[in-house]
């Protein structure tokens, strides 16, 4: 039997030294496995470096190397180049810099060959392949490494025209070269009201109470997020746009139209902007608790079509901000769609843990598809999401998730492969995490009960939470809440006054985030506006995450009654 103890060191037993090239190195890999594509706790290292060029000085080069080199030699620092020690080469460099101040000012043509003397060797951090021996570091100049040099400049040499500087250097007429005039205009369109103004409000304001400046309040509550352990939930003891840059081609009306939910979490609105896709709107039904309609499905992609070629279909289920869990009726409707109009499913599921309503049952969209027969099993694609950050588990800050496909052209994988390979470089501890996720403790271990106590607790507390959520906030008059069935938000609509819609048109600010920015000065409580995830139009919400401790999270939804029935009296 192990302990968590055992797991763990066995787990990270399977991982390289975090001691790797910095471009090439520690990322996490994608293997292909069947039908599908998992990711991959082990990945292989592969050498990197790090090359900067040396100025006037002699430059000198780090290299790690195996401390029972084959040369038999263990002394290291002293072979090959004994006098290049420390104290020397602290020496040499002292000496450098004072001939470079007593030096006379560096000509503006660049020097002759006779002038410039010979060509000076770049500083080189070289990562050798791991061969399971301990490394130490050493010290070499650069004429005993026999190694080609392919340098990446980040310093200018002496003579080098601005010009030929990086792009964030000043030019010889003071202009900078990447400005927001010259960057890629599709960054310019990204938006994500979770850390929009309000939050950086939030965080202005704090500052202002710890410089003593007087407010109705002595603290923000931060109800914007999803951070579970920054809101009190403890740890476990035993414990999405990689794809869509894959997928979107095209220009004019065969541009990818991306169809996502309404509302929907503002990454994927971002990330579609970012890449250019065109983004396709379809509004999950208020008024059936968020849920979804093949029909709208169909609706919106007839309308999509006029302008794009819409091959992308995503889905968040459990639901963020909206906090619905979708029946399997209703995941069958959504895969025999996506068969029908050749679709590509996204399936967003990473609040699978989070179901808290009575009957409902979260359902993946690859246990559904295998279930229809290989009449779909066969045909359709998918992408499954999970991540360390949600649920349970909460570990927002190991950076941890995974991606599954299914029924992926073999020669695509290769090319997603080749993609999350260049993007994704995470610390081992996260992916030590993640292969704790997807393996839990089993009941023949002797963490196994603790991890169940632990587990059934936090999702028992989050269940007390939504029910509470709702019962207080539909109390109000002016705001409506549907049930929190999963995930860790409520998205309630409000009723905003119409001299309070036209007060927050004066302000050219959406009516909702006038009424959040009211709420965060007056009360310090921080929710997300509704306009940041889309909505229909004439509708007002907010988002807010139900992770407080059950007493701030009662002091919060005080907080929002009183402000709510103050609002609409001084906007009536």
């Amino acid at each position: 039997m192990q302990t968590a103890a055992s797991r763990l060191q066995d787990v990270c037993s399977r991982y390289p030294d975090n001691d790797r090239g910095l471009e090439n190195g520690d990322r996490d890999s994608i293997v292909g496995n069947g039908s599908t594509l998992v990711a991959s706790s082990s990945s292989s290292l592969v050498p990197g470096e790090l090359c900067s060029s040396g100025l006037r000085e002699r430059s000198a080069s780090y290299q790690l190397n195996p401390a029972n080199a084959d040369a038999g030699d263990t002394d290291t620092m002293t072979r090959d180049k004994s006098h290049q020690t420390l104290a020397e080469l602290k020496r040499q460099r002292a000496a450098a810099k004072l001939q470079k101040r007593q030096a006379p000012a560096p000509p503006l043509l660049p020097p002759t060959q006779e002038e410039a003397g010979p060509a000076e060797q770049p500083t080189r951090f070289i990562y050798p392949e791991n061969n399971g021996k301990r490394y130490i570091l050493s010290l070499f100049s650069p004429e005993c490494l026999a190694v080609p040099v392919f340098p990446h400049t980040l310093l200018p040499v002496r003579g080098t025209p601005a010009a030929e500087m990086l792009p964030n250097s000043v030019t010889v007429s003071g202009m900078k070269v990447l400005t927001m005039d010259t960057m890629n205009p599709n960054v310019k369109k990204v938006e994500y009201a979770v850390r929009g103004p309000i939050v950086q409000r939030a965080a202005q304001i704090e500052t202002e109470l710890q410089q003593g400046v007087k407010k109705p309040f002595t603290e923000v509550i931060r109800a914007n997020i999803g951070d579970c352990q920054a809101m009190g939930q403890k740890p476990i003891t035993f414990f999405r746009q990689t794809m869509l840059k894959l997928l979107v081609s095209g220009e004019g009306t065969s541009r990818t139209g991306v169809m996502i939910s309404i509302p929907q979490y503002p990454l994927y609105s971002a990330a579609l902007a970012e890449l250019a896709a065109v983004q396709v709107n379809y509004y999950l039904d208020e008024e059936t608790c968020w849920s979804l309609d093949v029909r709208e499905l169909r609706r919106a992609l007839e309308e999509a079509r006029k302008r794009c070629t819409p091959r992308v279909l995503c889905i968040i289920n459990p639901g963020n901000p909206t906090g619905q869990v979708q029946s399997r009726r209703c995941i069958e409707d959504v895969i025999r769609f996506a068969a029908e109009e050749k679709l590509f499913l996204m399936a967003d599921e990473v609040y699978q843990d989070n179901v808290y309503a009575d009957g409902c049952e979260f359902h993946s969209f690859k246990k559904v598809l295998f279930e229809m027969g290989p009449k779909y099993s066969d045909r359709v694609e998918l992408a499954s999401f999970h991540s360390t950050s949600k649920c349970y588990i909460g570990e927002c800050g190991f950076r941890g998730g995974y991606m599954e496909v299914v029924n992926l052209d073999p020669e695509v994988k290769v090319q997603l492969t080749k993609l999350v390979s260049v993007r994704l470089c995470p610390p081992v501890t996260g992916q030590a995490l993640l292969d704790l996720v997807v393996n839990p403790p089993e009941p023949h271990e002797p963490s196994y009960h603790t991890f169940i106590q632990e587990r059934s607790h936090i999702l028992a507390e989050l269940a007390k939470k939504a029910s509470m959520t709702q019962q207080i906030l539909n109390q109000v008059p002016g705001i409506k809440c549907n049930p929190v069935q999963g995930a860790m938000y409520t998205f309630p609509r409000i009723h905003i006054p119409p001299k309070a819609v036209s007060a927050a048109q004066e302000k050219a600010q959406a009516p909702d985030m006038f009424y959040c920015m009211r709420l965060l000065e007056e009360k310090g409580v921080c929710l997300v506006p509704g306009s940041g995830f889309g909505q229909k139009n004439g509708t007002y919400h907010f988002r807010m995450t139900i992770l407080p401790p059950i007493p701030k999270l009662e002091i919060v939804l005080e907080k929002i009654k009183e402000f709510h029935q103050s609002f609409t009296q001084q906007f009536s």
